[in-house]
């Protein structure tokens, strides 16, 4: 005879005070940090929590590749986590680039395992405006000369998109944009990975995420190497600058792997109220 244990929901309720639920903005919020600082590959995390007396943004992965501020943009805390908020309007932060620097990723780095070498960018992102323009989250893009390698952004049509070159020009761009899109003021998850192992680019919104084999398009086998500088909030230059809020976001020169992206976005969603 078949017995179905049933899930006693009152007794789980009284004895949250004693055992601690997966989904508690508390329990995401003590170990938001330390979950990013353990993600394979990372080269940078600026979780907007530390910033320094000029308003640069630190980095938290012990690699010291802080960001300048430029603009004017605001350091804010909500409810139980740190944030910044940018105007649209000359607010990013930015990191200067070079050939060979912590931001120069080709994801074909032979120190890393075959099957892990790639680039991940992501992190948690509020746009307070409706999609009407290009509104780039993380970027290290020149559109305007040879400096194409990796972008994430909200495209016009309100769509998260990831974004990689291989050679640095528009015509080997491949684009993979995500399922659905963000609301206006909505806090949500991002990231894009190129995985070098298989040749395809991934996306991700929330715990959604699109595929695209790169491969059907001609791709050449690695990122392009360049010395365009790494943004948060816009791309080269400070164009396509983003109007909202971002947090805890991150660079990692490997293919991260899926199970890793997904218990990020499920461990520290609580505290952002998804």
């Amino acid at each position: 005879m078949l017995t179905i244990q049933k899930r006693p929901n009152e007794i789980v309720s009284l004895l949250t005070a004693d055992f601690q639920p997966r989904y508690e903005p508390q329990f995401a919020w003590k170990s938001a940090v330390s979950q990013h600082q353990a993600l394979p590959g990372l080269r940078g995390f600026w979780p907007t929590s530390s910033f320094d007396t000029n308003g640069d943004l630190i980095d938290l992965s012990g690699q010291g590749n802080d960001l300048t501020y430029n603009g004017n943009p605001i350091y804010y805390s909500a409810q139980l986590f740190s944030n910044v908020v940018l105007d649209g309007t000359g607010d990013y932060f930015s990191h200067v680039g070079g050939i060979g620097s912590w931001c120069d990723i080709t994801g074909t780095e032979t120190y890393v395992h075959p099957n892990r070498r790639g680039v991940t960018i992501g992190g948690w992102f509020r746009f307070t405006n409706v999609a009407g323009a290009n509104e780039y989250m993380i970027a290290k893009w020149d559109p305007a000369g040879n400096g194409r390698s990796y972008q994430l952004y909200r495209s016009i049509a309100g769509q998260i998109i990831f974004g990689v070159s291989s050679n640095g020009q528009a015509a080997t761009v491949q684009n993979i944009g995500s399922i659905s899109n963000p609301a206006q003021n909505e806090w949500f998850w991002a990231a894009g990975r190129y995985d070098d192992a298989t040749s395809y680019s991934t996306v991700w919104y929330n715990d959604e995420s699109n595929d695209l084999d790169l491969t059907i398009a001609g791709w050449a086998g690695s990122l392009h190497s360049n010395a365009t500088d790494l943004l948060i909030g816009g791309y080269h230059g400070g164009s396509g600058l983003m109007t909202g809020h971002f947090a805890h976001c991150f660079t990692c020169a490997t293919g991260v792997p899926d199970a890793i992206q997904n218990q990020t976005y499920q461990q520290t969603r609580a505290m952002f109220g998804v």
